[in-house]
């Protein structure tokens, strides 16, 4: 009986992979043809290439000094701030009171018996961004923490306006109405203690330091690549204000004392516990808004509307859009994951778009793949293949993990992927 031609064409196969496997790679002729490569589509690089094109990519650019000096200014600065904070006069009682006839220096003292100046805002924020401004100098000298430091950066700087957007807000209100809790300014101007100068020295590196450590210490490309989801900065908006919400909560419920007066107007209205339950969920509206916003600047900066990771849809040579997701970004555009396993570098951001929506997942399934990119069949051991960008052959030795060895006709073994061979 005769022996099917495929088993015939397996045992052939294996015979000649063992023959490759026990001949000594001969070195490559010197006189060897260049290879004409594409600049759009560089060949995908073996595992040891990309080992040593990480090790280039660690050792440090000449803006790095620059980098950790600034973060080191930021920190001292954020550093002086919170000292400034911890060093504020103190309450006198009898000093100034409010429209009411509340002793206001009193309920100072008592606003701080357990607690003390964690109580306000103010200094919580500024413990925060001390921190952060700590773990990028740490990024910036080291290295370490990096993804750390920079996926930090967008709630960071939103915390920052948030406060300092509350304190010039009063500010103004105090300049313009001359509210009577502005008695406690010049209280303590008439000591001789320059008090306005001291909160906006106090204030501004609220906003100011995070402002510039994202302009001149964080990386572009790094921000982009780390940049949270906006499940997860809306998240981190709603967790602050519930803590806060929680601690002046349980600060009155020791002291009998809010940090705010209208704190005291909510408990009027009667409703109890639930008002400022309602109350911290609605605050953290307008708080999660601008974290977004500066998630969406910081995306824009890196010239990348879309964050790694998200789902988006790339328009292809032909016209039409392909579904895939974000797997970097940079000054160039964006690099696209297709679906089909096609990865496509530097596309610009008006090829890009959202994932289309489940309406239209019909239509996407009859383009489920670009053009000439469907995916192939891995070859056997033993197939002559050529390579896709120029006229060079060779012959499959091994298949594993996605890549495939192909010795060429000059005697040397590379690893190629199955888009860059012609079988």
């Amino acid at each position: 009986m005769q022996r099917p031609r495929r088993a015939k064409a397996d045992a052939a196969s294996l015979a000649l992979a063992r023959q490759l496997e026990s001949e000594d790679a001969r070195p490559r002729r010197a006189a060897a043809k260049p290879r004409a490569k594409s600049p759009a589509k560089p060949r995908a690089k073996s595992p040891a290439k990309k080992s040593s094109a990480k090790r280039a990519a660690k050792q440090p650019t000449p803006a790095e000094p620059a980098r950790a000096a600034l973060a080191t200014l930021l920190f001292a600065v954020m550093a002086c701030a919170n000292y400034m904070q911890h060093h504020l006069p103190q309450p006198v009682p009898r000093a100034w009171y409010d429209e009411t006839g509340r002793d206001m220096g009193q309920h100072e003292i008592e606003l701080r018996a357990y607690l003390g100046v964690w109580v306000y805002l103010t200094a919580q924020i500024l413990l925060v961004l001390l921190v952060y401004h700590t773990l990028s100098v740490v990024a910036a000298t080291t290295g370490n923490y990096e993804a750390q430091a920079h996926a930090a950066a967008p709630a960071c700087l939103g915390l920052g306006l948030v406060v300092y957007g509350l304190f010039f807000f009063f500010y103004l209100l105090m300049r313009c109405c001359n509210p009577t809790w502005r008695d406690q300014w010049t209280y303590h101007e008439s000591l001789g203690v320059p008090y306005e100068r001291w909160m906006h020295l106090m204030h501004t590196p609220l906003w100011l330091c995070p402002l510039l450590d994202v302009l001149g210490v964080k990386k572009r490309d790094v921000l982009v690549r780390h940049v949270p989801s906006p499940v997860s900065i809306l998240a981190a908006a709603g967790l602050y204000t519930g803590f806060y919400g929680a601690l002046t909560s349980l600060n009155f419920a020791w002291t009998g004392a809010y940090v705010y007066p209208w704190l005291y107007d909510i408990d009027a209205l009667g409703y109890g516990a639930f008002g400022h339950v309602a109350y911290y969920a609605a605050l953290s509206c307008p708080v999660g808004a601008v974290f977004m916003a500066c998630r969406k600047w910081i995306l824009r900066r890196g010239n990348a509307e879309f964050a790694v990771g998200a789902a988006v849809e790339a328009r292809w040579e032909d016209g039409n859009w392909y579904p895939g997701r974000v797997s970097g970004g940079g000054p160039g555009g964006y690099e696209i994951a297709f679906d089909d396993g096609h990865n496509e570098a530097n596309v610009p951001a008006a090829h890009v778009r959202s994932a289309a929506p489940a309406r239209t997942a019909k239509k996407s399934a009859k383009k489920a793949a670009t053009p000439a990119r469907v995916k192939k069949e891995l070859p056997a051991v033993g197939d002559h293949v050529a390579l896709a960008l120029d006229d060079e052959e060779g012959i499959v030795t091994k298949v594993a993990g996605g890549w495939i060895s192909v010795k060429l006709d000059d005697g040397t073994v590379e690893k190629f992927r199955s888009t860059e061979l012609r079988y």
